[in-house]
């Protein structure tokens, strides 16, 4: 799959991170193609205790102690560990977090993004959008920045809905990424970018 400079994934030995790991529900298919990986998320993240495939009160590192990667390497970063960091990576994947980031956050992300892509490495983002559960609880009273701030599941979460692309498309050149596509459809944004 080589267009214009992107990634070849016939060679092998390829990084990756999951920007955002979560609960590693895509921890399963990266695995499939990737040799190198890297599972970053907030520190409170990372050491929540949760159910991981079907593992209770545990955390991520610890999972990850515990499954066997043969020949992979699988590595657990702290979002600070990884804007600082240098990897060189592949591939970076970012879902189903940009819509849940105030915009200072967000803009960390991707700085920490294109610095650890090695040159026409590639940034997928994927980002939910016009869900109607959702949006119902999005009001002016509980406006805040770009986005509105509500309860979900007891604690207050931001949200923001992306309806068009071309801003992310805009905000993202600015940092150094060219779109490479863009597969976007009413409820969900996936946007491939190359790091120049």
């Amino acid at each position: 799959m080589k267009k214009s400079g992107a990634v070849d994934y016939d060679s092998g030995n390829l990084s990756a991170a999951d920007q955002g790991c979560g609960r590693l529900r895509h921890l399963p298919i990266i695995r499939r193609f990737f040799d190198n990986i890297y599972l970053v998320d907030t520190q409170f993240q990372l050491g929540r205790r949760q159910i991981l495939f079907g593992t209770h009160d545990i955390s991520i590192p610890e999972y990850i102690s515990t499954i066997k990667t043969g020949k992979k390497r699988v590595t657990v970063m702290s979002n600070q560990e990884f804007a600082l960091s240098r990897l060189h990576l592949d591939v970076i994947f970012n879902i189903c977090v940009f819509d849940v980031n105030i915009p200072k956050t967000r803009k960390d992300l991707i700085s920490a993004a294109h610095r650890n892509l090695k040159r026409n490495g590639v940034f997928i983002l994927i980002i939910p959008r016009n869900d109607q559960s959702i949006l119902v609880r999005c009001t002016a009273e509980n406006k805040y920045s770009d986005g509105h701030v509500f309860r979900h599941h007891g604690i207050y979460t931001f949200y923001r809905n992306y309806r068009e692309t071309a801003q992310l498309i805009r905000y993202l050149s600015e940092y150094g990424f060219t779109l490479f596509a863009d597969l976007s459809v009413y409820r969900q944004i996936c946007l491939i970018f190359i790091k120049k």
